[in-house]
């Protein structure tokens, strides 16, 4: 493949160059953009991914998608934002990217959509002004089709293998058709395990349903024996837990947060995100005419901290020394993206809060007590992991603008702390819709998004592409497991020893399989390294009947086992102590 490459670098990059390159997690497609990095010329090699924190966790200056081609921002479900014509000043920006970069690296493709690949091709011709594939720029696919899927949106191998696919995914439809593909296949991340290797490769098994007993029998439930017989499950910085809704998230971070605080002596700080512009302006709004002797309409600040009491995820919490994670793309070329790690360090507060904040530190309240601010901060300060600035020259000017926030910062340790990165507590780009005990107002109330915020738990969307050192998953019946979800889940780990789950209650994912089109699609690739999709193959695949069913394996009844309090221990912190709100 590295040589396909260069043959098309040494005759001129005269014709189109389109690659994909998939393998399972583990099988070495970022090192392999190393290799290709090393061997090129300095500059050839432009990479990007579908969200901040892939981009991040390839590294090599890589941005996300939208950044890059300069989409903009998407705003709720809508994909006009793709099809917006190009400016003057876009089209500049990308010739001066790629006059010097001649290939487009496009990481975590199973998220990619094909009207994304479509504007990636319309934007390039349009800013290079040339009438070729993509602009004539190469482009280098690269994932794992069995992971997880964009959201809310359609899948390249469902344009592929469509009978009758939508009119604007022709265009996309022609494109990834001429996709040349190689394989990785050997397994590098589970080999000091090789059991757990081979039941992760079973997970993938072109079978209906591949998920088996044996292997949801092995996974060990969550208990407080847990955190003596492996202290790195009880240490935030190494293990994940990991679910599927931010409902849940916000639940354990706030939990973990008080037995993290309490274990090393510190208080939690706690604020409400402010609801949207729209909802706050709705608030504002005259509402009907109350009925004589009803009482009056309650002020529009008491009625949004009356909102805020109904609802459980609009608060956002810090603890000094706590792990957390960016949830905005502040600058993802430099390593800072929405999935960025980090640990709080200290934070500003605003400036109404600072005098009784620091009357209510004076008083020594418990630690573990939640102190509540008035306002969100500032800013939050963070020591990014690893540090954006490490293996480079930051610039003086950025250095004392990180400097001088140390005068105005809480909770510092000493003089030889690290330097930090403020950061916004709440985001200007993005807003979340929270839940509510109100039925009426379900579906109604968005809040602004945190910036940065806890991460002893995090969404699973988060860990694509990473190799963890332990993971605990939270498990909900009928909470929206899918296969791509759980294997993605499962894999991150090395070592079946370095999984475990709140329930062994796992019936369920015994129904769970691949996606139709997804296996289709890989069944019309073939195994062949350089070969293109077939139809026909397809085709031969329908006639047969298409996916057989898994080899029996043991019975379910291996899996009526003591049902355990994972969940519940989550919810009230590995100490055994108080329970969730």
């Amino acid at each position: 493949m590295c040589n396909k490459v260069w043959d098309w670098q040494d005759r001129g990059r005269v014709e189109p160059l389109m690659i994909q390159v998939v393998g399972a997690g583990g099988t070495g497609k970022t090192t392999l953009l190393g290799l290709m990095r090393r061997h090129l010329p300095d500059g050839f090699m432009t990479v990007a991914a579908f969200t901040g924190v892939a981009a991040t966790l390839v590294g090599f200056g890589a941005r996300t998608l939208n950044s890059l081609m300069r989409f903009g921002v998407p705003k709720g479900k809508s994909r006009a934002f793709l099809n917006k014509p190009i400016s003057a000043k876009q089209r500049a920006a990308l010739q001066a990217i790629f006059s010097k970069s001649h290939l487009l690296v496009v990481d975590e493709v199973s998220m990619l959509s094909p009207d994304m690949l479509s504007a990636i091709d319309k934007r390039l011709r349009a800013a290079l002004d040339r009438d070729r594939p993509f602009g004539g720029v190469g482009i280098l696919l690269c994932g794992d089709y069995l992971q997880i899927p964009p959201v809310g949106a359609t899948t390249l191998p469902a344009v592929m293998t469509s009978t009758n696919p939508r009119s604007e995914h022709v265009s996309a439809r022609a494109l990834f058709a001429d996709f040349v593909t190689y394989h990785l296949h050997t397994q590098h991340r589970f080999s000091a395990d090789p059991a757990w290797g081979a039941d992760m490769s079973a997970l993938r098994a072109m079978v209906r349903n591949p998920v088996s007993p044996a292997l949801l029998s092995s996974l060990q439930v969550l208990t407080t024996e847990t955190f003596r017989e492996d202290p790195v499950f009880a240490d935030p910085a190494q293990t994940r837990i990991l679910v599927l809704n931010n409902y849940m998230r916000c639940r354990i971070n706030l939990e973990r947060a008080k037995d993290f605080a309490t274990a090393t002596g510190r208080v939690v700080l706690g604020w409400r995100r402010p609801f949207t512009k729209a909802v706050r302006t709705a608030l504002r709004e005259p509402g009907p005419r109350a009925a004589a002797g009803s009482g009056s309409r309650p002020q529009p600040r008491d009625m949004e901290s009356t909102l805020s009491g109904l609802c459980d995820d609009t608060a956002s919490y810090f603890v000094a020394g706590a792990p957390c994670m960016v949830l905005d793309n502040v600058g993802t070329a430099r390593g800072i993206a929405n999935g960025t790690t980090g640990t709080y360090h200290s934070l500003r507060v605003h400036p109404e809060d600072e005098g009784d904040l620091r009357a209510q530190l004076e008083a020594g309240p418990a630690p573990g007590s939640i102190i509540w601010l008035s306002h969100p901060p500032e800013c939050l300060n963070v020591h990014l992991h690893p540090d954006p600035l490490d293996g480079s020259a930051p610039s003086e000017a950025l250095l004392a603008a990180r400097q001088a926030l140390r005068p105005f910062s809480l909770f510092q340790e000493s003089a030889d702390d690290p330097i930090v990165v403020p950061l916004p507590a709440v985001s200007n780009t993005s807003v979340d819709a929270v839940e509510t005990r109100n039925a009426a107002l379900k579906n109604k109330l968005t809040v602004k998004s945190p910036g940065v915020d806890l991460m002893f738990a995090c969404t699973l969307w988060k860990v694509q592409g990473l190799t963890l050192a332990r993971v605990i998953i939270e498990v909900t019946k009928g909470s929206g497991w899918s296969l791509p979800l759980l294997y993605t889940a499962l894999s991150r780990v090395r070592q079946r020893a370095h999984v475990r789950v709140t329930t062994n209650d796992l019936d369920s994912f015994l129904k769970l399989g691949h996606a139709a089109e997804v296996v289709e699609y890989l069944v019309g690739l073939g195994t062949d390294q350089g070969g293109t999709f077939s139809s026909d193959r397809v085709a031969d695949f329908r006639r047969a009947g298409g996916l057989p069913r898994a080899t029996a394996g043991a019975p379910p009844a291996v899996l009526t086992l003591r049902r355990d309090t994972g969940a519940a221990l989550l919810a009230r912190g590995s100490r055994g102590g108080r329970r969730g709100r």
